[in-house]
């Protein structure tokens, strides 16, 4: 219940939480909302980001080749970029993993884990749920968003409500067919 909080105005930073508010009475409140994005700007690249905490887990890292190997298949994987979480210690990407890569000529790079993402220059993010996912949404309208389920719970009660409403823009899971018709739609 939102109404116990004495306020005029709402600032969120996605419009689909235009929806999920909606299931409030919201009486007299106004709600703006912020985007950093300039969608008017194409994206002329088919580059890729992978954010990761830390994982030697050989299910995601799989995941994670198989989605490649799709996206490769589908000629919309350019290069890919790996990002380390900026604040926990993690394990580098292994390299085995890398020597794979190269051997499906998959071409790779690193961002530091201290730089700022401009999600402006990818095409797409994969990732385990996380932040990432709103963060690159909300800078990116138009970023095509491919989750990797883990056996872990999902993740928070604020992003599972983000996710449960952008459900249609995230896809979890892909096969190749799914992953055709995906990044064919328009946002």
């Amino acid at each position: 219940n939102l109404n116990f909080l004495n306020f005029k105005k709402i600032l969120i930073f996605n419009e689909d939480y235009i929806n999920y508010l909606n299931n409030f009475s919201l009486k007299n409140k106004k709600i703006f909302v912020y985007t950093r994005s300039n969608t008017k700007n194409k994206i002329n690249n088919f580059n890729w980001i992978y954010t990761f905490s830390g994982t030697k887990d050989k299910k995601l890292s799989s995941k994670l080749l198989k989605y490649l190997l799709i996206l490769k298949k589908l000629n919309k994987l350019n290069k890919i970029s790996f990002k380390g979480h900026p604040y926990w210690k993690y394990e580098d990407v292994g390299k085995d993993f890398l020597k794979i890569l190269s051997k499906n000529y998959i071409k790779y790079q690193f961002i530091k884990n201290f730089e700022n993402i401009d999600y402006m220059s990818y095409y797409g993010v994969i990732t385990s749920p996380s932040t990432i996912l709103l963060e690159s949404s909300f800078n990116n309208p138009a970023i095509k968003l491919i989750g990797i389920k883990q056996n872990k719970n999902l993740t928070s009660g604020c992003l599972f409500e983000f996710y449960k409403i952008i459900n249609k823009k995230i896809i979890w899971e892909p096969n190749i067919n799914n992953l055709r018709k995906y990044l064919l739609k328009k946002k």
